[in-house]
């Protein structure tokens, strides 16, 4: 992913906040992955309704761990830069294993806006 108005300390802070979330789910650390939330973050998760919130973010995702999250991949295609923020698109896959259940993968499509924070 080399974007031209995209500096590389950019590319390495954004890449960077991408493994630390991926990180803190695989070891079952909601409340570190929320973290990398803005306080006034929104959360647009498909079949389900807008969460608003680092509190609420941190919820839906000590949930989805109860109820089987075993594995996420996000793969980034494109990052720009516009107006103070960076814009990164990709995809992602989700596994999720349910108790007694058989494994599901959930595969789809992300935008997240990286700002800056105080």
């Amino acid at each position: 992913m080399d974007e031209p108005n995209v500096d590389s300390s950019l590319q390495s802070a954004v890449a960077d906040a991408r493994a630390a979330f991926a990180a803190a789910l695989d070891a079952r650390r909601p409340e570190e992955a929320a973290a990398l939330y803005a306080e006034d973050a929104w959360l647009l998760a498909p079949s389900a309704e807008m969460i608003e919130g680092r509190g609420a973010i941190e919820t839906y995702w000590r949930t989805g761990l109860e109820t089987g999250i075993a594995d996420i991949r996000l793969e980034p295609i494109e990052l720009e830069r516009r107006d103070g923020a960076a814009y990164e698109i990709g995809r992602y896959s989700l596994s999720v294993v349910p108790s007694g259940g058989r494994p599901v993968v959930d595969r789809g499509n992300y935008l997240l806006v990286h700002r800056p924070q105080a």
